[in-house]
């Protein structure tokens, strides 16, 4: 729980394990509005040979204001640029056919309704992982629009989870969901708005717990 090293005037510390708790604790005291976002993407085909570059596909949100309300939600299919990304690897992991993207919103939707929420509410973006904020980063590039500056306000839930925890391997996100509401879930298609209620309810339960603990 804490790495210390002798000096002559006491101890460095590089690690303390209730500082990092601490710490966390304060930040989610802190956060007040609260943009809970998961992505569906696109995946290689089996026999891509070019490097691959994800496209958003899917997507579900969820605005949570300080006390905890949802006061917007929304998702929708996204569509791609390339028809490739249509490939069917991606649509059999997604479990979807390409005519379910007849009514597809544009990247270009999704991208103002995120700036939007972003330019009213200054929410904190919490994920689950790493990957959603990086595909969403990259999504600008690929699509020549402003960078929206995600990284600054993004809080990745797992990784704050294990190091409250002090927990070292990753952590799934329906695993997670089922050991702090100690029920059993079903199994889930992959959908992108059910991921993050689920995520929602994981940060509700977890910051209850940790901040009842004494």
């Amino acid at each position: 729980v804490k790495i210390v090293h002798p000096t002559t005037k006491g101890y460095n510390s590089y690690y303390d394990l209730k500082k990092i708790q601490k710490d966390i604790k304060k930040l989610l005291n802190q956060v007040k509005y609260r943009l809970f976002i998961d992505l569906e993407f696109s995946m290689p085909s089996y026999y891509q040979t070019m490097q691959h570059v994800p496209e958003i596909l899917q997507y579900g949100i969820l605005l949570d204001n300080d006390k905890g309300k949802t006061i917007f939600k929304d998702e929708a299919l996204v569509r791609p640029q390339k028809y490739y990304s249509l490939n069917k690897r991606t649509l059999s992991f997604l479990n979807l056919d390409k005519k379910d993207f007849i009514h597809a919103v544009s990247y270009r939707d999704f991208y103002l309704l995120i700036n939007e929420i972003i330019q009213k509410y200054d929410p904190k973006i919490i994920a689950w992982g790493k990957n959603d904020i990086l595909t969403l980063e990259q999504s600008f590039r690929v699509n020549g629009v402003l960078d929206l500056d995600i990284r600054s306000r993004y809080i990745d839930l797992m990784q704050v989870i294990k190091n409250y925890y002090n927990i070292k391997n990753d952590l799934g996100l329906f695993n997670t969901y089922e050991k702090m509401a100690q029920i059993e879930l079903e199994e889930q298609d992959h959908n992108a708005y059910m991921d993050a209620k689920i995520a929602r309810s994981i940060y509700k339960t977890f910051k209850k717990q940790i901040l009842n603990e004494k």
